[in-house]
């Protein structure tokens, strides 16, 4: 059961899966990444610029890189495969794992059958020490929490009345997703809340070691084979930044680890080339609420840089 009115990122989330797996759709260009992708890079503006028809399937960082394989693979079960795959997530995303607040209920709210499937051999083999019956206990069974949060709605509600608003909602929300082709256009700006990811950033990067959880390993690979598998050409792109973090931050151990992990990646796939050389940097009013979300008007310009890169690598690339 998801709340429609109050659970924005798992709504978001169930509507795209639902999008991905209508069939008849043409589509060349899909986009995939975390939040900063589903804000920053605008669907509609890049098929305005490339000719090419887009589609936004960027989802929240609580996706992980597992919601993006799934969500590509049933697009592809359904569709004919994509030319081309944008592929964009914040250095941050890499690290998290089943531990990280939210990524549980995000998963297996959206994905159950998939993911239990999946998690039978993965995290024996990639977490030999891990306690896989911990990890099942977490994964199929809700917690106490949540059912207290389930029984309080049914009392606190009159159950027609809720599920007649939820339903609403939720025609709301896919309505918006399809006319802006999956992409989030914000407009809110929070200086505050910006400041305050700015510090947040800063410390994480001092203090922290850049690594990759086992789970992102493993659907990062998944992802990229499949997309290698249908002749899909994947071009990953530098999230955006903030300018005061970036000119403080960017030659720190942990970037620099992000950046050769990012890089090396275009040498294991042949399918996959990296499209920016670095992060684009913006002042504070170019952004939403974060470090790396843009606001609607910056998210025009930087797809329009996007799709330039685009178009300078198949002039440089195409016979």
């Amino acid at each position: 059961m998801i709340d429609y009115v109050e659970n924005y990122s798992n709504a978001r989330t169930k509507a795209k899966i639902k999008i991905a797996q209508d069939t008849g759709q043409m589509n060349d260009f899909l986009i995939f990444g975390d939040s900063s992708a589903d804000g920053g890079i605008n669907a509609n503006r890049l098929e305005e610029e490339t000719g090419l028809n887009s589609f936004n399937f960027a989802l929240g960082g609580s996706a992980l890189v597992v919601g993006n394989y799934y969500i590509l693979e049933d697009y592809l079960s359904r569709n004919d495969a994509p030319k081309y795959i944008i592929l964009m997530t914040v250095y941050d995303i890499w690290y998290r794992g089943l531990n990280t607040d939210g990524v549980i209920q995000t998963l297996i709210i959206s994905f159950p059958g998939k993911l239990i499937k999946d998690f039978m051999l993965s995290p024996i083999v990639y977490n030999p020490r891990g306690n896989v019956m911990g990890i099942f206990g977490n994964v199929l069974l809700p917690s106490q929490r949540y059912k207290w949060e389930i029984r309080g709605i049914i009392k606190s509600m009159n159950i027609v009345g809720y599920f007649r608003k939820r339903e609403s909602k939720e025609d709301e929300l896919m309505e918006e997703i399809v006319s802006n082709n999956g992409s989030s256009l914000y407009d809110v700006f929070n200086e505050n809340l910006i400041i305050d990811d700015i510090n947040y950033h800063k410390e994480f990067v001092e203090t922290n070691k850049f690594e990759v959880s086992w789970i992102n390993q493993f659907y990062l690979d998944k992802f990229l084979k499949l997309a290698k598998e249908k002749d899909i050409k994947v071009f990953l792109v530098y999230s955006p930044v903030e300018e005061e973090f970036y000119s403080e931050e960017v030659n720190s151990d942990y970037i620099k680890s992000y950046k050769k992990f990012i890089e090396d990646i275009t040498g294991t796939y042949d399918n996959v080339v990296l499209l920016t050389d670095d992060f684009y940097v913006v002042s504070v009013d170019k952004l939403t609420t974060s470090i790396d979300h843009l606001n609607y008007k910056e998210s025009e310009v930087f797809t329009g840089l996007i799709a330039k890169d685009f178009k300078e690598y198949l002039d440089k690339n195409t016979n």
